[in-house]
């Protein structure tokens, strides 16, 4: 029997499919990077501990990083992934930006 009972743990805590913890110290996620194996893309934790809004999207060629529809980072790392993914299958779809999007 684990933390969680005999169940998977939660989904906030297990590794996501088709991402790769890339950086970071520990087992925490204060400033680590996981990377979207399919598209290059990263999301990272800012590194400051307390942080509110933590995570965001950075392309694999650099540029405009992604943040959530509020403008701000992300709360959770799950939503920054999602939205990660989300933006690659768009581009993958060849679907236009902002065409009915949450995520340009």
């Amino acid at each position: 029997m684990t933390l969680f009972g005999d169940d998977q743990p939660p989904a906030s805590v297990r590794m996501r499919s088709g991402w790769t913890r890339a950086g970071g110290v520990g087992h925490g996620s204060c400033g680590c990077e996981w990377l979207h194996n399919a598209s290059g893309w990263l999301v990272k934790h800012c590194g400051h501990p307390t942080a509110l809004h933590p995570y965001y999207g950075v392309p694999p060629a650099g540029g405009e990083i992604l943040l959530a529809p509020t403008g701000y980072a992300f709360n959770d790392l799950i939503d920054a992934q999602i939205a990660v993914e989300l933006k690659h299958w768009r581009a993958v779809q060849n679907i236009p930006r902002n065409a009915d999007s949450l995520v340009d």
